[in-house]
């Protein structure tokens, strides 16, 4: 059982995931995306409704309502807001890698196998972004999936308005945490059972 990476022209690309866990989880919904016009998803919409009962469409930043979704999926603890950076309090805080691409298909390869994918919190790239210690900022949150010289990769919602894989400048980046178990944790039978629609978390 292996994990797959391609790469070209600085980007990676996700071939195959074998093992359940965030990355595994989150590659399921690559292609989600906000409906143009005043209709919204549905499934995006009851992610911001769970955490905010005011949303009223998915024009609204859902990138951490998604990311809840993935961590309830599987198991782990998540933030209860719909702010990127108050995942920043989320799990157990990792240093920054210092090995780069040549080590991404090991790194990926291990978390499959063996661990549960990492969360990454970067600023918005607005000019004067605080640090990570203003949690009550804007920000983005996602995957991780690696990095380069230059850039973080991560497997996110909205980005681009839709779930995919972007590379950000490594400038932005303001953290990584190890996901923790939640009270009640998912077999992995359960966590591969096909769930046709989002009931939100429990």
């Amino acid at each position: 059982m292996t994990t797959t990476l391609r790469r070209r022209n600085d980007r990676i690309t996700i071939v195959k995931y074998t093992h359940a866990n965030l990355i595994v989880a989150g590659q399921k919904d690559l292609g989600l995306a906000e409906v143009s016009g005043r209709v919204s998803d549905k499934r995006i919409l009851a992610m911001l409704t769970r955490h905010n009962p005011w949303v009223k469409d998915d024009q609204t930043p859902w990138c951490a309502a998604w990311m809840a979704e993935i961590c309830w999926q599987c198991g782990f603890d998540y933030s209860r807001t719909l702010r990127a950076r108050h995942f920043l309090r989320v799990g157990f805080g990792m240093r920054v890698p210092e090995r780069l691409y040549d080590q991404y298909h090991d790194y990926i390869e291990d978390c499959a196998v063996n661990g549960r994918g990492v969360i990454a919190v970067i600023t918005r790239g607005g000019r004067n972004e605080p640090g990570a210690d203003v949690l009550d900022h804007r920000g983005h949150v996602g995957i991780y999936l690696g990095m380069t010289e230059h850039h973080v990769f991560l497997l996110g919602g909205n980005q681009g308005n839709k779930v995919s894989v972007r590379p950000y400048s490594r400038s932005r980046l303001l953290g990584l945490r190890y996901p923790t178990l939640a009270r009640q944790e998912h077999t992995r039978e359960s966590l591969l059972r096909p769930r046709p629609e989002w009931h939100g978390p429990a």
